[in-house]
């Protein structure tokens, strides 16, 4: 049978079904012309989504966009010294057929940094550094630019990310918000950032008319059958009312609610509004003040929602909140996640919360005692952060107890240390010999996979070829990434021995994003 045997919507079928596995797609993509054309719009879905660690992917990527640029959006970039690439003749117009509008500022920072500095390992190591040398100016713009872009080529969107601070009245006005929204009837997600330290009085009210036209005239977001999700960054009095309206009016289809960064305490009513929805299976806050301070118990007494996730990082006052949250809620969940634990709370968790599979919380200010309650769990999954060094004896100690106290359904374990603002092997930023040899020798249960988010050193990946000759369950192995192995510079061919001898024994290695920072 010849590739052409098939009808073309045959194919797109099948490639509908693959459309998440990249490598595949990547694989097929230039087995011929055909194949190329029906492949590529899947790619561009959501290519930001899949950039695992890699600035330089990041800048090919804002590459590719900037050549579809029209002559307005060059003319913006030219008028401010930026650099963009000379237009060409594409063979796809790449930016239609995105789903989801991306946070630009990495997109952006990465464009400006490569623009100058030729060596990619020096911006690993220096991005931080270089990141702070940008003219914020030229890379606002820049943002704004990509902004522009997608809202006027996009035909498909089903996640928007709105920042406040780009909407500028020298590019945006309603009539360009008038005629391209009326395109997009198919969002399911929106999610709102407004950053006081950035935005100005002018920007803030077209932000508020382009909402207004989203949730009202264009939309009339009521019919939107499928409007499942809704986040809002830096809220003020204004976006939390209108956020009020949104979720009151979708409280018969919303399954998400993300609230993050408040300057001040969240209005009451914000909680009310979410207690009468009907279908939330998902509910983040982080870094929202005062949320210890609600009447979480009469708020929401009368829910009838089955909440499966929970995040709830940040806050004096938070454990007060979520503990009542885990009594109303606990018997549904699947995934919680939390920044400040008392002893209280995982006996609670322990004893409430029997449907939990992932568990996600901090390791600071725990007392050990509260560890022996793990083991009474039915979690499958485990990520332990840590904001500080692993290399005091008191981490030996929690260590320890974390491994004595294992559940015996558990098969993956992260260990997440926080990222430090340089990423040169230092030895704050490891974790010390007899730390990680602690948990490797007295944890018993069968782990399938063990993810080390943390810079390892030489004798660490010893440590754990050794483990894995002992011990055979183990099928995975995650490693932080970025930047990769840069921390090995004198020793890269010893590190690539010892990891191929760690997969001789059918290890799967794979980079691991660090995506959990409270």
């Amino acid at each position: 049978m010849t590739i052409y045997s098939l009808p073309e919507d045959c194919f797109y079928e099948i490639f509908k079904h693959i459309k998440d596995d990249t490598t595949v797609l990547y694989n097929c993509l230039f087995a011929n012309r055909f194949l190329c054309r029906i492949i590529i719009p899947f790619l561009y879905q959501n290519p930001f989504s899949v950039v695992n660690g890699g600035l330089r992917q990041y800048y090919c990527l804002t590459r590719t966009y900037l050549s579809c640029l029209d002559e307005e959006e060059r003319n913006h970039l030219r008028k401010h010294f930026i650099k963009f690439p000379q237009v060409s003749n594409s063979l796809f117009d790449y930016a239609k057929y995105l789903e989801e509008i991306p946070n630009l500022t990495i997109a952006a920072e990465c464009w400006l940094i490569f623009l100058n500095h030729s060596s990619e390992k020096k911006i690993y190591i220096n991005y931080n550094e270089y990141n702070k040398q940008l003219d914020k100016g030229k890379k606002l713009i820049l943002q704004e630019v990509l902004f522009h872009l997608f809202l006027r080529k996009i035909k498909n969107c089903k996640v928007l990310n709105i920042q406040a601070n780009l909407f500028d009245k020298s590019i945006f006005n309603i009539r360009f918000f008038k005629k391209i929204i009326s395109h997009n009837s198919s969002i399911t997600s929106l999610r709102l950032i407004i950053s006081e330290e950035e935005i100005n009085e002018s920007n803030e009210e077209l932000f508020f008319k382009f909402i207004s036209l989203l949730t009202k005239k264009c939309f009339d977001i009521e019919e939107l059958e499928n409007f499942k999700s809704v986040s809002l960054s830096y809220p003020n009095d204004r976006s939390l009312n209108d956020l009020i309206k949104i979720i009151e009016m979708k409280k018969h289809t919303l399954t998400t609610i993300h609230l993050d960064n408040s300057y001040n305490f969240i209005n009451q009513n914000v909680f009310k509004a979410i207690a009468n929805c009907e279908k939330i299976e998902k509910l983040e806050f982080i870094n929202v003040k005062g949320l210890g301070l609600l009447k979480t118990r009469e708020i929401f007494c009368n829910s009838t929602f089955e909440l499966k996730e929970l995040t709830n990082l940040y806050d004096r006052l938070t454990p007060f909140f979520h503990i009542r949250l885990i009594r109303k809620f606990g018997h549904s969940l699947n995934r919680l996640s939390l920044y400040k634990v008392t002893q209280l709370a995982v006996r609670q968790i322990s004893e409430i919360c029997l449907n939990l599979k992932v568990l996600q919380i901090v390791c600071k200010d725990i007392n050990l005692s509260a560890y022996q309650y793990f083991k009474n769990m039915k979690i499958e999954q485990l990520i332990i952060y840590s904001e500080e060094h692993l290399l005091s004896n008191y981490y030996s100690n929690i260590f320890k107890c974390i491994a004595e106290n294992l559940p015996g359904s558990l098969t993956t374990f992260t260990i997440y240390i926080k990222d430090p603002n340089s990423i040169f092997l230092s030895e704050n930023n490891c974790i010390s010999y007899d730390n990680l040899e602690m948990f490797l020798t007295h944890y018993k249960v069968g782990l399938k996979t063990l993810n080390c988010n943390f810079n390892l050193r030489i004798e660490n990946i010893e440590q754990i070829l050794d483990h894995v000759k002992k011990r055979k369950a183990l099928r995975s192995l995650g490693i932080r990434s970025p930047p990769g192995f840069l921390w090995f510079d004198n020793d890269r061919v010893r590190v690539k021995q010892l990891l191929n001898e760690i997969r001789e024994y059918d290890i799967e290695i794979h980079t691991i994003k660090n995506h959990f920072s409270p």
